[in-house]
């Protein structure tokens, strides 16, 4: 299947996976995603403003979430791309070929890269929330970065506090983003392998008239030498009857020959022929 020169360069347009990133977020989220995660960020900045804990213990608290975030958000992630991988290896690069060749209505870009843009959208972000909770738990800790805050003029105790909801609400909504992001991915697997599997069996559709457009020409083809060899033993059939038409004339004039050295003629112009005796023994 052969490509033009765009379709062959937009194979290879984006450099970078930022560039991947910002492809992806020209489709839009579920409105269901949406929702939840407004819900979430309402709901866990509620609960961050009413609660009365000291930072102490909100500091404990943001570290276990990060801790336990970061290795979910690798280990998914892990196996995310090793299915990937192996998905895209055993796809018929003839289906991602057609996928190229033909434009998504709506976002601009086409089915191919509408399709990986789903995937690799789900890859950054679980490596997106991995890096940031690495980061809370390498500026969370005692004697990091982040102790030296408070030494900051202006930076009090309810400033400490703020920034530690604040990071809290980040990984609770976090969390439910990855979720919902991991929810996505699940149905975008089963959506393209059952669009694999109908293009298969569409293609497998087009083969009979293909042979049965093979078989016809094969018949035509039969149908023309036979109808040569009939030609050529009609022909035969023709020089034969010319040679005993022949014969036959030849025969005929060697009698007439024969009929008239044997014929004894009278005065009156008349060809008598002798007449011969037979005897029945």
């Amino acid at each position: 299947m052969s490509l033009n020169i765009s379709e062959r360069e937009g194979l290879t347009s984006e450099k970078s996976l930022w560039e991947i990133y910002k492809l992806s977020r020209r489709i839009p989220d579920s409105k269901f995603n949406c929702i939840v995660s407004v819900l979430t960020v309402v709901t866990l900045i509620t609960y961050s403003f009413l609660n009365k804990d000291q930072s102490a213990e909100i500091k404990v608290q943001v570290l276990k979430l990060a801790e336990l975030a970061f290795g979910f958000a690798v280990s998914v992630l892990a196996f995310l791309i090793a299915g990937f991988t192996i998905f895209a290896t055993i796809s018929k690069p003839s289906l991602f070929l057609e996928m190229q060749k033909h434009k998504h209505p709506d976002y601009g870009m086409t089915w191919l890269k509408y399709n990986f843009s789903v995937f690799f959208h789900v890859f950054v972000v679980y490596l997106a929330f991995a890096g940031f909770s690495c980061s809370i738990l390498i500026f969370g800790q005692s004697g990091s970065p982040w102790s030296f805050l408070g030494r900051i003029p202006g930076f009090d105790r309810h400033s400490k506090e703020f920034f530690l909801k604040f990071a809290f609400c980040v990984l609770g909504t976090g969390w439910v983003i990855l979720l919902l992001t991991l929810k996505s991915f699940i149905f975008n697997i089963y959506h393209v392998v059952m669009t694999a599997l109908r293009w298969e069996a569409e293609s497998a559709l087009a083969v009979p008239s293909q042979s049965s457009k093979s078989a016809s020409g094969e018949e035509r083809q039969k149908l023309r030498e036979r109808i040569m060899e009939i030609d050529i033993e009609l022909a035969g059939l023709a020089c034969e009857q010319g040679r005993l038409a022949v014969r036959a004339r030849s025969s005929l004039d060697s009698a007439v020959r024969w009929t008239i050295s044997t014929s004894s003629f009278s005065s009156s112009g008349e060809v008598y022929v002798p007449r011969r005796s037979y005897r029945l023994t």
